[in-house]
């Protein structure tokens, strides 16, 4: 079975978090590199509480 990571920064994406945490198709989800702010605070708080894997994605800015 195929298991899907979600990049995501905001609560709008937890429909499609539940839904593919209930059909066992999520693997994890990856946080955005964003500034800090309420809604991004809620959807950590969220994952924290479902137990769901997160990984933080950091942009690297090129220096050319």
């Amino acid at each position: 079975m195929q298991k899907f990571a979600l990049f995501t920064g905001s609560c709008q994406s937890m429909p499609a978090i539940q839904y593919l945490l209930q059909t066992g198709k999520l693997a994890c989800v990856v946080l955005i590199d964003a500034q800090p702010n309420p809604d991004l605070a809620q959807l950590q708080y969220w994952l924290q509480q479902n137990r769901i894997s997160t990984l933080q994605y950091k942009k690297i800015m090129s220096l050319s």
